[in-house]
């Protein structure tokens, strides 16, 4: 007599648990393979890994073998020369859908606060050049994925006839699970630590917009300490210099190690057009590992604070001066600690967006 099965075998489990993306290739179109498959973790590698059968190219190229198995092509921060107009006019008579997933301001011209780095070496014709590569985007795709809210509304004036689909930024799971198990806490034992994190080097003038508080408490304080991590060239000359640290960036692997050891995350940005469209990525990052952040209050960081995400927003050096003052309570940083670890693996997890990432990218109803 068999008994009755109480739980689908471990190959249906497997495909509910992973629904299939088949058909669709995510390429980032780049020859330097190293830099560009780990910035472009959270738009592919973070979705990808929660399905089967998607498949992810970084490389100057997409290879002629997959493309017969393809209905959607998703071209990850296009910077669209006329080698990859002329790929996608391919895709397109073959049949294949062309998308565009988008986590930065790139395509709308030179707005403010654009970095340096987006216009690429060279003179300023080369950065025009580069800027309208970017911009020739909004024309050529059929559709478009984005990161946050204010890059949906700019694509959504500049191509108002093409679908914007809307899927945030979050972490993956298997990464935070890493850390935690790999990396100790923050100790109330050991000195403050602030940390900042730049993961390029455009981030300057954003520290310097909270240079002034941050010196300030750092004077009142002599415990505390601040390590900047990556590409800072700010001059720390007023700070005393056994108190300022400067690290080379870190593996994505090895992140964990200095956020879940950090006091406090800085997370300040200047206003401008470009930054009101960055992802609150920072602040999620940080919060997986227990570690508060101070964060400037672009639209990202307000959407997870309306979600009830612990981060602490500042709007002016007054703020940011009373809310690092408000963390030597160590009673308040564990609470907000602990919050945003039970945030995180909410609405925090790229799993959150899957539903709308596999909406975006599977093919639409009457499309052949």
């Amino acid at each position: 007599t068999r008994l009755p099965q109480t739980t689908p075998p471990a190959s249906a489990r497997l495909r509910e648990l992973r629904p299939s993306a088949r058909g669709v290739c995510f390429w980032y179109e780049s020859g330097r393979l190293a830099t560009a498959a780990a910035s472009c973790r959270y738009r592919i590698g973070h979705f990808v890994e929660q399905t089967t059968g998607a498949d992810a190219v970084v490389g100057p190229r997409l290879p002629r073998r997959l493309v017969d198995q393809l209905h959607t092509v998703v071209c990850v921060r296009p910077h669209v020369t006329p080698s990859l107009e002329r790929t996608l006019q391919e895709l397109r008579r073959r049949g294949v859908r062309v998308l565009a997933d988008y986590d930065d301001l790139l395509f709308a011209g030179d707005v403010s606060g654009l970095p340096s780095s987006v216009g690429g070496p060279g003179g300023e014709s080369s950065r025009r050049m580069r800027l309208e590569c970017y911009a020739r985007g909004v024309e050529v795709f059929d559709g478009f994925i984005v990161a946050t809210r204010p890059l949906r509304q700019q694509l959504a004036a500049l191509a108002p006839s093409k679908p914007v689909a809307l899927v945030p930024n979050g972490l993956s799971a298997q990464w935070i699970a890493q850390g935690r198990a790999l990396y100790p806490r923050f100790s109330p034992a050991e000195p403050p630590t602030l940390r900042y994190f730049a993961g390029s080097p455009s981030h300057d003038l954003d520290l310097a917009s909270i240079w002034e508080p941050l010196v300030a408490f750092m004077e009142r304080h002599s415990e505390v300490r601040l390590e900047l991590v990556g590409h800072v060239r700010l001059d720390t000359r007023r700070l005393p210099p056994e108190r300022v640290t400067r690290l080379s960036s870190v593996s994505y692997d090895e992140l964990p190690r200095l956020l879940g050891a950090s006091w406090v995350n800085l997370a300040p940005l200047v206003p401008s057009a470009f930054t009101v469209c960055k992802s609150a990525i920072k602040f999620l990052e940080a919060a997986a590992f227990a570690c508060p952040t101070l964060a400037s209050p672009n639209d990202d960081m307000q959407r997870h604070e309306q979600l009830g995400a612990p981060v602490v927003l500042c709007h002016s050096e007054a703020d940011w001066l009373r809310e690092l003052e408000a963390m030597l309570d160590l009673q308040r940083r564990a609470s907000v600690a602990a919050q945003g670890e039970r945030y995180v693996v909410g609405p925090g997890l790229a799993k959150a967006h899957l539903t709308a990432w596999l909406g975006a990218v599977r093919p639409q109803a009457g499309s052949p």
